[in-house]
């Protein structure tokens, strides 16, 4: 890392009083917020430290060196502190020349910005964890979580220690009326590193007339029946994940108009997987339900329809309408019918390669079986027919295909 020649001078007495003194990865303080036990903020501290252990950190211009996050902050950093703590009589000659490098080293400009830009990595990486975490942990029908920034305390002996406070929220909850009945609805958070109490806003999108260019964005609000249908479509993978590209999907995706119906798409990882259907009332942007990407009224889903002819019931029939079928099934290997869903802009479920899937012993399993699905179609229409037809643009009807609830 820099400092090869310092590592000879570290005594076996150093090392021991550092392994007896070394600072945590971070503490978590809870004590503000009455929805937390302090089980829980034990919890989320022990899970931090799992995942700073997972990631490995690059040390710029040394071929291959690595260093985990964890290994960084325990160990790394309390060394450099206590190695430029003032030296007076009782300094060790080995502590005294490790002071000597590091001031040789101070002069190297180049190797000095190199420590500065692993600090600042390993810094970032660490707020990146944090926020991915309350993120996993957050839910609108549940709680929101947040970290607050870091303060750090250097005490006795020269250790680090790293506070984060922990929060926690219930979800804001409003009634509207949608269809002639009183629903409840959920206002969604932004979650993020000192993002405590900030809340999501969208801007709508124009719908082609001059009074519609507007900058003003709305507060965002789901109903408990679109995270019910957002659970059982998305399934097969895990609830943390899942919960966690919700948040990240909200956070950099813009709404659109499909057929006039207001969508958001849902990114899992970079897997395009559905949308939330939206709609505006009172000034709020209400997420109505949540769409598989082969439901009707998405695009996805309206092309497939044109391609094959399947509407919502066929769909449900042959198990096209939620992930784990396609987890389940080797459609790649057959040809025909993945050619008909990458055509029709469905590829995302033919890749899904993410380590954040759920083994197929642990939720229930739905196969999409690809030489029934071609069967199911040729009952129709003929096979060849239908493959032509997905070689060709898909037309632009002007109909208005009705979003599955």
């Amino acid at each position: 890392m820099g400092f090869e020649e310092i590592i000879p001078l570290v005594s076996k007495n150093e090392l021991d009083t550092l392994y007896k003194t070394h600072p945590y990865l971070l503490t978590v303080d809870a004590t503000q917020s009455p929805l937390i036990e302090k089980k829980e903020a034990a919890f989320f501290c022990q899970a931090i430290k799992v995942l700073a252990k997972d990631h490995m950190l690059t040390v710029p211009e040394k071929e291959g060196a690595k260093i985990c996050l964890i290994d960084y902050f325990e160990i790394w950093l309390p060394l450099i502190v206590d190695w430029s703590s003032e030296i007076d009589e009782n300094t060790s000659p080995e502590k005294k020349k490790i002071r000597e490098i590091l001031g040789s080293h101070a002069d190297r400009k180049n190797e000095r910005s190199l420590m500065c830009e692993l600090g600042n990595d390993a810094l970032s990486n660490l707020s990146f964890i944090l926020d991915t975490f309350t993120m996993e942990m957050s839910s609108p029908v549940t709680r929101y979580f947040w970290f607050e920034e870091q303060s750090i305390e250097i005490g006795k002996k020269n250790r680090i220690d790293r506070i984060v406070n922990l929060y926690a929220i219930k979800p804001p909850c409003i009634h509207i009326e949608l269809d002639g009945i009183i629903r409840p609805a959920l206002r969604i958070a932004k979650i993020g590193l000192g993002k405590k109490d900030e809340f999501i806003k969208m801007q709508l999108p124009a719908d082609g007339s001059s009074s519609s260019q507007t900058t003003e964005e709305y507060d965002v609000y789901i109903q408990s029946h679109a995270w019910q249908r957002f659970e059982e479509r998305i399934d097969g993978v895990t609830e943390l994940a899942r919960n966690a590209f919700f948040f990240f999907s909200l956070a950099n995706n813009k709404l659109f108009r499909f057929n006039q119906t207001l969508l958001i798409p849902y990114i899992f990882d970079t897997l395009k997987l559905g949308y939330f259907t939206a709609d505006f009332q009172d000034k709020k942007i209400i997420l109505r339900t949540c769409l598989f990407i082969t439901a009707n009224g998405t695009p996805e889903g309206q092309r497939l329809n044109q391609y094959t002819g399947l509407k919502k019931l066929d769909k449900k029939y042959l198990v096209i309408d939620k992930l784990s079928a396609f987890m389940a099934s080797d459609i790649r290997s057959n040809p025909q019918t993945a050619g008909i869903f990458i055509q029709s802009g469905c590829k995302d479920l033919l890749n899904m390669t993410t380590p954040m899937l759920l083994k197929k012993k642990d939720f229930e399993l739905h196969s999409l079986d690809p030489k029934q699905f071609l069967h199911y179609l040729s009952i129709k229409e003929d096979i060849g027919t239908i493959t032509s037809r997905c070689e060709e643009p898909p037309t632009q009807t002007g109909e208005t295909s009705q979003p599955e609830k």
